[in-house]
């Protein structure tokens, strides 16, 4: 199951949203390993959503902070290029995501260029 699965109503047609959330252990290595687990996650996921209500869902990885490591800055911000994911995080009393994921989930999170 995912953290958090839902449908969505948007412009009349109802889209499917699963959120995979992962906190972030200190060490950066630990940080890329709690990440590829949510992409392997979300994958898995999104292939029960296909099976079971027959459309693919859209896809959110949710972080407890933004990483400060610069390679997995990089790597989050082409999951949405290579992965149809969107990164999002907490800053301030919003969520906050890349501004090429903003797109993908303009009703949830405000762009961080």
């Amino acid at each position: 199951q995912p953290d958090l699965g839902f449908r969505f109503a948007k412009e009349g047609t109802d889209t499917y949203v699963v959120v995979e959330a992962k906190s972030l252990p200190a060490d950066t290595a630990g940080q890329w390993r709690q990440v590829i687990v949510a992409v392997g996650e979300l994958a898995r996921y999104s292939m029960v959503y296909d099976e079971r209500f027959s459309t693919w869902p859209t896809r959110v990885l949710a972080l407890e902070q933004l990483p400060e490591d610069a390679d997995l800055q990089r790597f989050l911000r082409n999951l949405r290029d290579n992965e149809d994911i969107c990164v999002v995080w907490p800053e301030g009393e919003g969520f906050r995501t890349f501004s090429s994921h903003h797109e993908g989930i303009p009703w949830l999170a405000n762009p961080v260029e």
